[in-house]
């Protein structure tokens, strides 16, 4: 089976056109997840936020505990 020129040409516009249409694609859900991603990541910081005060805390009442102890 012989292809002509044309016919590959054709092939080739089209899957070049189904190449960008994935591209497209991609883009739209990148640009979905993006925000999502952000939030996730405001939410760990905050996370990180209310352990290092958790760990202040805890701190903060052996202090004074020791303290009651020696004292």
């Amino acid at each position: 089976m012989q292809v002509t020129h044309e016919e590959l040409w054709q092939k080739m516009v089209e899957h070049d056109d189904a190449i960008t249409e994935m591209g497209e694609s991609v883009r739209a859900i990148n640009a979905k997840l993006d925000p999502i991603v952000k939030s996730l990541r405001s939410i760990a910081l905050a996370f990180k936020g209310l352990l290092a005060l958790g760990a202040g805390s805890a701190a903060m009442v052996a202090i004074i505990e020791l303290g009651k102890a020696f004292g």
